[in-house]
């Protein structure tokens, strides 16, 4: 600032000089011709006095140049002062200047291109905001890569995907930060070659998951280098359900081709001459009965465990006495409970819980059911109810062998088995407790195992009290 106005005092000066040298050349050409005649007949006073004259109007000049100078300066720094802050960052520079001359409409002009400016960063930080917010709540991980393969961009997704806990990524290449030699490569090759890239990777710290990476090129079909964008998404889940559907679809087909062989291998026994055999032909036929009730069962509940699982099982939810659904599951299996010592444990007075009948009514057959088979002889079967909290915990607990601690994780998984040639002989399915799971989760309740091997088992169902409280 101080620079421009000495620049300017300078000019001023420098203009006031050269009209001072051609005003003396004006005054002085001719009067060296005229001036000693006129001397001779101007008296001394008159002399002073025109030299007086001539002395004010140097200093009026002078003065009016100043003025004039001192007048452009300040001016011009006002908007040099202006220009200044603008470049400094502060959009909400103004220069207010009257006047019509060139000053003022270069006082204007940055006036304008300051609002100009103003709006173009205001437009620049709502985008730059709005693609704040759009990154930090994708699913999806981020990371943009410049052409030398430095970070440039990433949202925290990414940083919960890959486990990473620096906070500054911006300027680390990609092996710093992912460390994976592959996907290095085909950063690369995007690059370069600008083709997208797809690549999958697996991390182990601190859980193992399975991410699925897609590598855009900013600038396809440009010549040179260029940017990379890299998409994470985690398909952990994705593939596990995959992994279990193809698992599903093997154990279903291994269950059902046990009992079918049985039915066609009697069959053909059957038809090849063993029916003239009476004796003979009628327990042939009792197995192959009963391998098609058990073949019946495991497809009744694959399509009751496949509705359950996909929503589409029919749920009426109305109140449902516990002690009077108790008591129906024990009828039902009455001809098998007299084998056993039967307790039912149902606190008086218990609310309804929200429920299908139906559901319920399934779920603790099940439970029941399994007691029985891994309960010895004249063991005890208690089925209970209690309240606690919120919700009525229904329990069924016997004193039969238990499930190993090993097993208990998966007790619950489609078509496990502890002991599956002991299943089989039973007459189970495998998908028995599978299917109380999801009964359960279909009522927003929860289920809890205890057991011990060779001393029991408990399994407790947590149903939401009738109405649902708020």
């Amino acid at each position: 600032m101080k620079g421009i106005r000495r620049t300017l005092l300078l000019t001023y000066f420098g203009l006031y000089l050269l009209n001072l040298l051609v005003l003396a050349a004006i005054l002085f050409y001719p009067a060296r011709y005229f001036l000693p005649e006129m001397l001779r007949r101007l008296g001394e006073g008159q002399v002073w006095l025109l030299l007086s004259a001539a002395l004010a109007a140097v200093v009026t000049t002078l003065l009016v140049v100043r003025k004039v100078g001192s007048g452009m300066t300040e001016r011009l720094s006002q908007i040099a002062e202006t220009v200044e802050r603008i470049s400094a960052g502060e959009m909400t520079g103004h220069t207010y200047l009257g006047g019509r001359d060139e000053i003022g409409q270069v006082a204007e002009a940055v006036n304008r291109m300051a609002a100009s400016l103003r709006e173009q960063v205001k437009e620049i930080s709502a985008n730059s905001n709005r693609l704040e917010t759009i990154l930090s709540t994708m699913v999806e991980g981020v990371i943009v890569f410049n052409e030398e393969g430095r970070t440039v961009l990433t949202n925290p997704a990414a940083k919960k995907m890959l486990s990473k806990r620096e906070e500054n990524w911006v300027g680390r290449s990609d092996l710093e930060l992912i460390r994976n030699a592959e996907l290095h490569d085909k950063i690369m090759i995007a690059c370069l070659g600008k083709r997208v890239q797809e690549h999958e990777l697996k991390t182990v710290f601190p859980e193992e998951k399975l991410l699925s990476a897609s590598i855009v090129p900013l600038k396809p079909g440009e010549p040179g280098k260029s940017g990379v964008l890299v998409v994470f998404r985690d398909i952990t889940r994705l593939r596990r359900l995959e992994e279990i559907r193809a698992d599903f679809a093997a154990n279903v087909s291994h269950e059902m081709r046990t009992p079918l062989t049985a039915i066609r291998g009697y069959a053909e026994t059957l038809l090849d001459g063993a029916y003239r055999d009476t004796e003979t032909a009628v327990r042939f036929l009792k197995i192959i009965h009963r391998e098609s009730e058990r073949l019946n069962n495991l497809i009744e509940d694959v399509l009751m465990l496949s509705q359950i699982e996909s929503g589409r099982a029919d749920m009426e939810l109305v109140p449902v006495n516990v002690a009077g659904l108790a008591e129906e599951v024990l009828e039902s299996l009455l001809d098998r409970l007299s084998t056993h010592k039967l307790k039912l444990e149902v606190s008086p007075g218990l609310p309804p819980v929200t429920g299908d009948r139906g559901l319920l009514r399934q779920a603790l057959f099940n439970l029941l059911d399994n007691s029985l088979k891994y309960t010895p002889a004249y063991g005890e079967i208690t089925l209970g109810a209690v309240r606690e909290e919120h919700s009525i915990r229904i329990y069924v607990a016997d004193n039969g062998i238990g499930i190993p601690l090993a097993a208990q994780a998966r007790i619950f998984e489609r078509f496990y088995r502890v002991d599956r040639a002991r299943s089989r002989s039973l007459g189970g399915t495998g998908l028995g407790l599978a299917i109380v799971k999801h009964i359960v989760e279909a009522h927003h309740g929860r289920l809890k195992l205890e057991s011990k091997e060779g001393q029991g088992t408990t399994v407790s169902l947590y149903i939401p009290v009738y109405p649902p409280d708020r």
